[in-house]
């Protein structure tokens, strides 16, 4: 793109080793936000049978209940349930499948369950690719995406490592852009920045598209996070000279 000045070779340090983690305007810090995707099981009177319902109330009260009821509920759709499985399989070392873990705390994330998609990200990094299979992959690149949306730093930050690596889900540009197009707020403000800092990394073909990174960074600076407002600041004018020195350059190209 441009020579990196030591302003922006600074900032885009800084930029590359800041985890999104600034406290969310709605006052909940955004490694807890929850997204419920499906609504699941609600009531004990939604299961098909008597005995799926006295152990969803046992499990209710703390109980522990057979692992087999366990694992019903849960592909029933009861979200404490799936999040109860999950660590239960986690718990089990190389005797579970890590893809049904990982299913497993997508289900509970999925239905809102604190906690869940951190532990989903963490079981998914371990898989090789070719082993989740399309459709599991689908439904978890969905998960972090929607959370991602809501601004959760855990997907936000996952969602920028897996489209950088390429892997499990390819680039999730599109994604990613089409976020910061509709979302509002810290997670539209985090998930600016980091596309701009991506691009900054990257040659500039034109005025044109370094004016696209420019628009990524105005949204960056309507941020809570002072990291995130403050590093969009300082890399504005430094962005501006770069514009200005490839204006020249453009126009004798096309003439």
């Amino acid at each position: 793109m441009f020579k990196l000045l030591p302003a922006l070779a600074a900032c885009l340090t800084v930029a590359a080793h800041t985890p999104a983690h600034a406290q969310d305007r709605s006052g909940v810090e955004p490694h807890r936000i929850t997204v419920t995707m499906v609504r699941g099981i609600r009531s004990s009177t939604e299961l098909p049978t008597e005995s799926l319902i006295v152990a969803r109330r046992a499990l209710a009260r703390g109980t522990s209940i057979p692992t087999d009821q366990l694992r019903q509920l849960a592909d029933l759709g009861d979200g404490f349930a799936a999040l109860r499985f999950a660590q239960w399989l986690d718990q089990q070392g190389e005797g579970a499948r890590a893809v049904d873990v990982a299913h497993y705390y997508g289900m509970a994330a999925a239905t809102g369950r604190g906690g869940a998609i951190a532990n989903m990200i963490r079981v998914l990094d371990t898989i090789p690719p070719d082993d989740l299979g399309p459709r599991r992959t689908d439904v978890m690149k969905n998960i972090i995406l929607s959370y991602a949306r809501a601004g959760n730093s855990y997907a936000i930050d996952a969602a920028f490592r897996y489209h950088e690596q390429g892997t499990p889900f390819g680039s999730l540009e599109t994604e990613l852009t089409d976020i910061v197009d509709k979302a509002t707020g810290d997670s539209a403000a985090e998930i600016a920045f980091k596309l701009a800092v991506i691009r900054l990394r990257e040659p500039a073909a034109s005025v044109e598209e370094l004016e696209k990174t420019q628009a990524l960074l105005e949204t960056a600076m309507t941020a809570s996070s002072l990291t995130t407002l403050v590093t969009a600041q300082n890399l504005m004018p430094v962005l501006e000279t770069a514009k200005f020195d490839l204006e020249p350059r453009q126009i004798e190209e096309n003439q």
